[in-house]
Order: C-alpha cells, then structure tokens, then sequence
C-alpha cells in the first residue's frame, strides 16, 4: 500500500542499449492499470550511440520523445570560408541544432541543412542535434488507428 521505491543497479555499465524488466504481483482487488497508481519512472545515465534509426535499438523501440546527438569537429581557415553548411540527411522526424552553444536554428521538414558559417570557428566546434520523434513509436504499445511507422533518429548520412 502506498507508494514504493524500487533501484536497480547494474554490476557493469552496458556499451549498448539494455532491456530492464520487472514483474508486479497484484494485491487482491487490483488489476489492470490500478495495480501501478503512479506513472513508472526510469532514470538513466548518458550513453553512447551512433546516429541511425533508434527505434531498431531495443529498448528505445517504443521510445516518443528527444535524443541528444553531440559530436566535436576540428576546423581550420574558417574566416576564409564563404559558406559552411552542416547537410544532417535524413533526420525522423524534428530537431533543434546548437553550434558553440548557439543554437542554429529548428528544422522541421527537408532539407536538413544549416548555414553555420556565423557559428563555426577555427578549432574545435561542439555540434549538438536534439531530435525529437513522433508519438508513433509509443502508439505501436497501444490500440489506436494512428499508428503509423515508427522510425526514429538521426538516420543520415551527416
């Protein structure tokens, strides 16, 4: 009765994404959605994972929401350049771009490609790609005629 904390710690960090699963035994009267009252919460660390369709990793697979993709570039003779576009592919399905901790600007359809020549400069530059899915990946969980194809991610090529 009432509420109760549960933690679960892993022996070894896990290179890759990892599936945690538990088993919930009903109080008498209970069943359904009542035996959970509060919402189910999972906190993880960062991690790393290559750009690409994320719905095809495991755990994510059901996953609606935001990843944060980060990657650090050398750049030299910048000043000189007259353009430097970042040309990001496929993306499924919006993002938020950030240079140097400026942000680039939103990009919600295609192309997916920013000019970034007022943020880059000679050195090392800090790209950020925050993207964000569809509800469809969360809707294959559950009955409903909106399903659609749950692909998800930074598929590229970048």
């Amino acid at each position: 009765r009432g509420m109760n904390r549960y933690r679960v710690t892993l022996r070894k960090k896990k290179e890759r994404t990892a599936t945690v699963a538990f088993t919930v035994r009903a109080e008498k009267g209970y069943q359904g959605t009542a035996v959970v009252r509060e919402p189910v919460t999972l906190k993880t660390s960062t991690g790393l994972m290559k750009s690409g369709d994320w719905s095809q990793e495991g755990a994510l697979r059901y996953y609606s929401g935001g990843i944060r993709y980060r990657q650090s570039y050398e750049l030299n003779n910048t000043a000189g350049a007259k353009q430097i576009m970042l040309k990001l592919g496929e993306v499924v399905a919006t993002c938020e771009v950030t240079v140097n901790g400026q942000s680039a600007g939103v990009l919600i359809s295609p192309p997916y490609e920013l000019d970034i020549t007022g943020l880059v400069k000679d050195g090392k530059n800090d790209i950020e790609v925050l993207v964000y899915s569809t509800l469809s990946n969360h809707y294959q969980t559950i009955p409903t005629p909106y399903r659609g194809e749950p692909r998800a991610g930074l598929i590229g090529p970048v």
